[in-house]
């Protein structure tokens, strides 16, 4: 559990036509941001399903090494790869924190970075005809919408993240996990967008991961790494109300507050891994889009995608 500052910032409430302006403008910046390299991106690890057997045809430098045809390649001698004709029914979920820890942000709100990585990824969705659905969780599942296809749609699923309330006082990952188990049955890609505040059962996390391609992004504010020398500050845990008053100039707690942070995101690594899923950790302010980029590019060297 990590704590942040006590810093809450009230959307207030909006009119029909502020939220229509609102999700519009949230259109055309992020499909400025969504680019040939990042559509696609996502494309399930999972070789061979959805995929229906056209010809073999000789290797190519960079076909990927799995399609090579072992039994062709011995009688000929040469590397022969299997040709596929991609069936295009991916479904792409996202699993999007609400919980009250997202609310806080020194520059920007979490939230707000949120619903900018979460629209990219629904516009990618949009752009390559893959069908795109929305769980929104806090301490419990809020909020399901079925995977669809279309403009309409994504923009349904916008508002539904912008017109949400934070509810509850914690994060409950494990329900909205074990909902996606009960009726996600057909494989695809599940991304978890969230700030992890929260411990979470690792036996369900790999059961999702066995059927689903699923890649955690999380979200933290620079602060939340590495505290500045600011005096005294009041700090809450905004996933349980405690309050403490710490000494931000005592280098001694910065290094063990900046330890402790590494060490939790170490063991999120670990518990990733272990469960067959992927993490990838982005700061509020950075440059998203290139750093999702990266991620997938590092993972289709690992042979991931």
């Amino acid at each position: 559990m990590g704590c942040s500052m006590a810093s809450r910032e009230d959307m207030g409430d909006m009119d029909l036509s502020g939220l229509m302006s609102r999700i519009r403008g949230i259109e055309i910046v992020t499909r400025r941001l969504v680019d040939s390299i990042l559509q696609g991106a996502y494309k399930s690890r999972f070789m061979g399903r959805g995929l229906d057997f056209s010809e073999v045809r000789e290797y190519i430098q960079g076909d990927d090494i799995r399609c090579i045809d072992w039994n062709v390649t011995a009688r000929t001698g040469r590397l022969h790869v299997k040709k596929f004709i991609e069936e295009r029914d991916l479904t792409v979920m996202i699993l999007y924190d609400v919980s009250p820890s997202t609310y806080f942000g020194v520059q920007e709100l979490k939230s707000q970075f949120n619903l900018r990585i979460a629209s990219v990824l629904m516009f990618s969705a949009l752009l390559n005809n893959d069908r795109v659905g929305l769980c929104l969780f806090s301490d419990r599942v809020l909020k399901y919408v079925p995977p669809a296809r279309g403009r309409r749609h994504v923009l349904k699923l916008i508002r539904e993240i912008l017109v949400q309330e934070p509810v509850g006082r914690s994060t409950d990952l494990n329900s909205a996990v074990k909902f996606m188990l009960k009726l996600m049955r057909t494989s695809g890609v599940i991304f978890i967008v969230s700030d992890f505040f929260a411990d979470f059962d690792q036996v369900y996390l790999r059961m999702l991961a066995r059927r689903h391609d699923v890649i955690g992004i999380c979200v933290l504010d620079p602060m939340e790494d590495d505290l500045p020398d600011g005096g005294y500050l009041l700090l809450e845990d905004s996933e349980t109300g405690e309050q403490m008053i710490v000494n931000t100039s005592d280098a001694v707690f910065r290094d063990a507050y900046r330890s402790e942070m590494e060490r939790r995101k170490k063991h999120l690594k670990t518990i990733f891994r272990k469960a067959g899923a992927d993490i990838m950790f982005i700061h509020t302010g950075e440059d998203f889009v290139s750093a999702i980029r990266r991620f997938f590019i590092i993972r289709r060297r690992r042979g991931r995608t």
